[in-house]
């Protein structure tokens, strides 16, 4: 379709090791991960879901164009990322609470609609944006106070069956009888 897509896999596959990097690295700090740490994961966690979810609704005529729903595609890649997550993580965001995505799709309405206002221009419609972008802030703050999800070998991710360079739960089996 395009010459980017020549150089897709390897990019995917970079990125893939930069998350395995990252995950050793993590692993092998683990004061990184416990106490108050555990609150930055889940700050950290949801500036990287609701970044996504507010800008792909800003998008949502590109994701249409391509036979996508913008909300179900990212709801689909914030479930998957949350359980690769809990490959590193001791903690989580709690994605199937219904209040979550209650809470960022209330987002994604507050950004539309300050950003109306936002191009207005008008004094009245910047305030009624600041009010909005507050709404919006306490939603995401809202959001962060739900109770985290707590890492257990029960919930612990275990590979996406068929995906085509995750070597499985069984990886460290592998490297030890090779």
């Amino acid at each position: 379709i395009h010459p980017i897509f020549k150089w897709f896999e390897k990019w995917c596959n970079d990125e893939y090791r930069h998350g395995e990097f990252f995950s050793l690295l993590m692993r092998s700090q683990p004061e990184l991960l416990q106490g108050v740490n555990q609150r930055w994961i889940r700050f950290f966690l949801l500036a990287v879901y609701a970044t996504m979810y507010l800008n792909d609704s800003r998008r949502a005529d590109f994701y249409s164009a391509l036979g996508l729903n913008w909300r179900e595609y990212d709801q689909r890649v914030i479930r998957l990322t949350n359980n690769i997550s809990t490959q590193v993580y001791p903690v989580t965001l709690p994605v199937d609470n219904p209040q979550f995505f209650k809470n960022l799709d209330a987002c994604a309405r507050y950004d539309a609609l300050s950003r109306q206002l936002d191009a207005r221009g008008d004094a009245i419609s910047k305030l009624r944006s600041a009010r909005l972008k507050s709404a919006l802030g306490l939603r995401l703050f809202s959001t962060f106070r739900l109770p985290a999800q707590v890492t257990t070998e029960a919930n612990r991710w275990q590979g996406l069956a068929g995906f085509p360079n995750y070597p499985g739960p069984r990886m460290h089996e592998r490297a030890v009888s090779a």
